[in-house]
């Protein structure tokens, strides 16, 4: 599984927020955007928003023993729909399996359906013969390690 965006890689947040931050600042105090109290401003803003932002968004991998298949799918499907998530994509067991790198006997995606899923991020699941493998948000992993 790859991992997806890291802590560095979101925070473009703090470059668009200081952006957004000194341009917004300049509009309500009457002065110049690059006047150095506009882009104090957009600096502080910034640094908050890159630091959340990048904090939440961040992609993590969880892995975590499991004892039985079925019953952790079950407890996992339980979770998930309480997150308000649901089962968008299913993949058996692959029957080309390599030495080197095992294949998991199921991968699965979950993800929220309609208008939730431009602003909510997708939970992959591989699902191997005593281990499980989650990827997804920092935010969404925390609240699933509390539920399983």
């Amino acid at each position: 599984m790859l991992p997806g965006p890291g802590f560095g890689q979101l925070f473009y947040y703090f470059a668009m927020t200081l952006i957004i931050g000194g341009l917004c600042a300049g509009q309500a105090l009457h002065i110049s955007p690059t006047d150095p109290i506009a882009v104090q401003i957009g600096l502080i803003l910034g640094a908050i928003a890159g630091v959340g932002g990048g904090y939440f968004n961040r992609s993590v991998i969880w892995m975590l023993p499991i004892q039985g298949r079925k019953v952790f799918l079950n407890r996992l499907e339980q979770s998930v729909q309480s997150l308000g998530l649901g089962l968008l994509e299913e993949e058996p067991a692959s029957e080309a399996a390599n030495v080197a790198t095992p294949t998991p006997l199921l991968a699965r995606v979950y993800g929220a359906t309609g208008l939730g899923s431009t602003f909510s991020g997708r939970l992959y699941v591989n699902v191997y013969q005593d281990t499980a493998e989650i990827m997804g948000r920092a935010a969404t992993i925390k609240k699933l390690k509390l539920m399983l």
